[in-house]
């Protein structure tokens, strides 16, 4: 048996199981995948937080500058139909002083009419 005392290396081959997959590498890239996943979930988690709690606050916010600018709208509106009121006020009193002004000429019209009217 001196030469052929020694097995040759295909014949470890064909006495072995035959694996696609070596246990121990599978094992490595487990925890790897799990960490990763579990990454992805607190990441998932952290952006659903946050956008509960701060989209609310943005929309609050804009509200807020929305109520402002109707505020100031409406109180604009309120400034001009008081200065509306008191103009008309004005031109109430205006046309009144005048319709006096004419029933009072209208009165020297006819007087001086009377007196031109008698020699």
């Amino acid at each position: 048996m001196g030469l052929f005392a020694r097995r040759s290396e295909t014949t470890q081959l064909s006495t072995q199981a035959f694996v696609l997959a070596n246990e121990r590498r599978r094992r490595v890239w487990l925890p790897l995948v799990l960490i990763i996943a579990v990454l992805a979930g607190v990441t998932y988690a952290s952006v659903e937080y946050f956008d509960a709690q701060v989209a609310p606050m943005a929309q609050i916010d804009e509200l807020e500058r929305e109520n402002a600018q109707l505020k100031a709208a409406v109180d604009e509106a309120r400034m001009r139909e008081e200065l509306e009121r008191a103009t008309q006020a004005a031109l109430e009193k205006q046309v009144t002083e005048l319709n006096r002004e004419v029933l009072r000429l209208k009165d020297e019209l006819n007087f001086f009419k009377k007196a031109d009217g008698k020699p």
